[in-house]
């Protein structure tokens, strides 16, 4: 498929991938002035990144994007074994499995009481009574998921655009609705961050209930320190290549 994008979230300025598979896109463009694609034209939430995170550029490529496959990475987590993932690797894990995901990140304790641990237990709660009104088949997905002791973490995915649509449309719906419920406003601004904490876990419960085949993909992330340094420099140093000498460097207006 020509038309396969893997998009970078960011809201600072970086050094992105050279080649056009990988491409930039500003969450929250309102704020963060960057010369990359943008998150704040035609419809967007642009506005309400201060609470939805990278979920601004997630539905602004719902709504305004139109490629074949559509991939989610961040500025300093990427797609990553021993090199950047490819769009010929992408097409033939997609010809076998219906999505790509992080690799499960181990939580050593339950779904549930991580989030009861990091964040206010009564938003999960709401958000999965609101899942269970919006289809009450999702009951034992809820279930499950809350209590298994891994997680498919950072909103990570690839797949094909019906796919990302579905899961798009079903995750907007829980969250618009949501907003009435949660008293975000008073919260911490990280805390505030909530419809992205959310997010992560809405996305596990979902992909447990429509059964997906998927393949675990690895994560590299470039901010991590010491022990991963080596590692860290050896991404940074393959993000600068120009693995295709027929792309050109991607500087989205």
């Amino acid at each position: 498929m020509k038309n396969a994008n893997i998009y970078t979230i960011t809201h600072k300025f970086f050094i992105p991938p050279l080649n056009t598979f990988h491409k930039p896109i500003v969450a929250g463009a309102n704020q963060h002035n960057l010369p990359f694609k943008k998150d704040n034209s035609q419809d967007n939430i642009s506005s309400k990144n201060p609470y939805y995170a990278e979920l601004t550029a997630l539905y602004w490529l719902w709504k305004n994007d139109h490629s074949s496959i559509i991939g989610i990475e961040h500025y300093h987590r990427f797609w990553y074994k021993d090199k950047l993932i490819s769009r010929k690797e992408v097409e033939e894990l997609l010809s076998q499995y219906q999505i790509i995901v992080p690799k499960a990140l181990n939580l050593n304790q339950s779904i549930y009481n991580q989030y009861a641990d990091c964040h206010y237990i009564n938003d999960l709660n709401l958000a999965c009574a609101t899942i269970y009104q919006y289809d009450n088949n999702f009951k034992n997905a809820i279930i499950k998921t809350l209590n298994q002791n891994y997680i498919y973490p950072y909103n990570m995915l690839i797949t094909t655009k019906d796919i990302y649509d579905d899961y798009l449309s079903f995750l907007f719906s829980i969250l618009f609705e949501l907003e009435s419920k949660i008293p975000f406003f008073s919260y911490s601004s990280y805390n505030q961050r909530v419809f992205g904490f959310l997010s992560e876990r809405i996305f596990n419960i979902y992909l447990k209930k429509k059964n997906l085949a998927y393949f675990e993909y690895p994560v590299q992330d470039t901010m991590k320190q010491k022990e991963q340094i080596k590692k860290r420099k050896k991404v940074l140093e393959e993000i600068r290549k120009d693995h295709n000498n027929n792309e050109k460097k991607y500087f989205s207006k």
